[in-house]
Order: structure tokens, then sequence, then C-alpha cells
């Protein structure tokens, strides 16, 4: 199904409690190993405190990016058919960054936008100017010396 966890069954077992997470790149977690994700850890939390007679799974559909209506449309096409227990949202810094550039969620209104000149763009939207940035700090001649 492409959610991070354990195997998923369908139909869902009678003794099975099934959580859903959804979100963005804090609920992915891609740099971590798929034992130290938050899914993983919180499975293995709720396991250990639940009777031993409930098997609980938790699935990770976080995805970087992700804001509320990408999360909306998970759940409705993606998670829903799948008969969650609990349905667990992260969201929040996504959303906000949506509204800094006023982002229509409803894709119902007309804008004339700015085009943002590229240097600008590659300035603030990716990390290679920052780290070139820190590393010519790190390099300049008052630092050598």
């Amino acid at each position: 199904m492409g959610f991070r966890g354990d195997n998923l069954v369908t139909p869902n077992p009678f003794n099975e409690f099934r959580i859903f997470m959804i979100g963005g790149s804090t609920t992915e977690c891609l740099s971590l190993d798929d034992s130290q994700s938050i899914n993983a850890v919180l499975q293995h939390y709720l396991q250990e405190h639940v009777n031993s007679d409930i098997s609980i799974k938790v699935y990770n559909a976080g995805k970087s990016g992700d804001a509320s209506d990408d999360h909306i449309s998970i759940v409705a096409h993606r998670i829903v058919h799948l008969e969650p227990d609990m349905i667990i949202v992260f969201s929040g810094i996504n959303d906000l960054t949506r509204s800094i550039y006023n982002y229509d969620y409803l894709h119902y209104v007309k804008t004339s936008r700015k085009q943002m000149p590229i240097f600008r763009f590659l300035a603030t939207e990716f990390q290679i100017p920052r780290r070139l940035y820190y590393l010519m700090n790190r390099i300049s001649p008052k630092n050598l010396a």
C-alpha cells in the first residue's frame, strides 16, 4: 500500500486496532530507519501498555510537503477503505508556508501573482546557497588564521 509500518492485512482482523498517521515531512521521518520512525515507536509503546489480546498496528502515511488538502485526499482515497480505528494528523508548517504564498486551497480564485525572480527563488527555496554561504564563512581568510 506504500505506507510505513507492518504488513497491512485486509480485511481488518477483529483483534487489530489500526492507527494511521498522516502529515508532512515530520510524520514521514525520511531520514530515520523504519525501526526508529514515529509510527514504529508509537506502536511499540502502545503494544507494551495495552491488553495483550489486542494487536496494535500503526501505519505511517506521511509525505513531505503535504498540507491539509493533501491529508483530506489521502484519508478519502487511500485510508478510509482500510477501516482505520484512529487517524492521527500532524499538520501545520506546510499550511503556514502555503498561506504565506497565498495558496488557494479551493483552486477557485484566479489571482495574478508576480513571478519570483529566479535568483531569489534559487536563494530561498534550495539549501545549496545556504550551504555555500556557511562553507565560504568557514574557509574565509580570517577563520584560517
